[in-house]
């Protein structure tokens, strides 16, 4: 399984752990983490509940996804972790972007952003 990211979703999340997570969390460990989870999820079994990674509505036949992250050290409680958005076609997995409640985000607008890099995301493929 290929996991990808679009460009400004690592910077999301770096500012995220920054502002959020103590000891020696980095964005790289994160992902590394994130990645393995995400593989297990799709390739062997479901790892994540529903409740926390489902189909997104609202993006006509492509195929994205909601996740509600956890990310260890962490000083918040499981509704202010963040929630992302991922494409996923076939072996190939593109995190999109990423927020928390938190940092006050509308979901509207999460969905929003999502939408748009998707876009992106898919032209850059298809070219």
């Amino acid at each position: 399984m290929d996991i990808q990211y679009h460009q400004a979703f690592e910077s999301e999340l770096d500012r995220f752990i920054r502002k959020h997570c103590y000891g020696d969390m980095t964005v790289e460990k994160v992902l590394k983490q994130h990645e393995k989870i995400l593989r297990g999820h799709f390739e062997r079994q479901n790892l994540i509940s529903p409740n926390h990674l489902g189909l997104a509505q609202g993006f006509g036949d492509y195929t994205v996804y909601f996740w509600h992250m956890l990310i260890d050290n962490c000083h918040l409680k499981r509704k202010q972790q963040p929630k992302c958005y991922f494409y996923k076609q076939n072996n190939l997995i593109i995190l999109l972007c990423c927020d928390s409640h938190i940092n006050n985000y509308a979901d509207s607008k999460l969905r929003s952003t999502a939408r748009e890099r998707l876009y992106e995301v898919v032209g850059d493929l298809q070219s």
